[in-house]
């Protein structure tokens, strides 16, 4: 059985009943800062304009506060009920239903990022996503991975060092009622350092328990394949 398309199934179901992103805090002065640490990160990789993807796009609560090319941008997103609040709060804009990972089509990007969604992603659906955006992006384009859980602090920070909290987030991943998915580690993401890709690590000032990771796209060698599994 295909445990991706089962792990994509699940997340259409939970994420289609959704209006909000479920951020912890909430309110316009957080979401001005929240953008604005995703804005510092974009300045220091050199981002300075071009097309944009979104993956995970959501209800777009950040989108008027990010320093991106609003007019060359493309969002996606799983959830159709989060995408309704985005169109209704930015009409006009460029939106996708459609699952991030496998999404396809014959437009290059300066910048593709998501932000709080690769941990929607299996290990499969992540490498699937990657690839995909590696051969989306332009020379000197930029895939960021924005607020990954960070699986080395799951328990000190994320519970902090609560047995019985970790303990009951552990068995609600066994029992299918896991909101948070998946977490991983920077050393995961070692296998995408080849030629013509640079890797990027950043902490969070509003989550000490995610960490945001960029792969450059200096150049890519199209006679070898991008596939990186292992």
């Amino acid at each position: 059985m295909d445990t991706s398309t089962i792990n994509t199934k699940h997340w259409e179901k939970f994420w289609g009943q959704q209006t909000t992103p479920l951020y912890r805090h909430k309110g316009d002065e957080w979401r001005v800062l929240y953008a604005n640490e995703i804005n510092s990160i974009l300045t220091s990789l050199g981002y300075t304009g071009g097309a944009v993807l979104e993956t995970g796009c959501g209800d777009g609560s950040l989108f008027e506060y990010l320093a991106i090319d609003k007019a060359a941008y493309l969002g996606t997103d799983l959830s159709e009920s989060m995408l309704a609040v985005f169109r209704a709060r930015h009409p006009g804009v460029n939106l996708v239903c459609t699952d991030a990972a496998r999404y396809t089509g014959d437009r290059q990007f300066s910048l593709i990022f998501s932000n709080q969604v690769i941990q929607y992603f299996s290990k499969d659906d992540l490498d699937i996503y990657i690839n995909n955006a590696l051969e989306k992006l332009e020379d000197d384009g930029i895939l960021l991975l924005a607020n990954i859980l960070w699986k080395d602090l799951e328990f000190t920070q994320y519970h902090s060092g609560n047995l019985v909290s970790y303990l009951k987030s552990y068995v609600q991943r066994l029992i299918g009622k896991d909101t948070m998915g998946y977490w991983y580690a920077p050393k995961d993401f070692d296998k995408y350092r080849r030629a013509g890709v640079e890797i990027h690590v950043f902490g969070s000032l509003f989550y000490p328990y995610r960490f945001s990771l960029a792969l450059k796209k200096l150049k890519i060698d199209t006679s070898t394949t991008l596939s990186a599994r292992s």
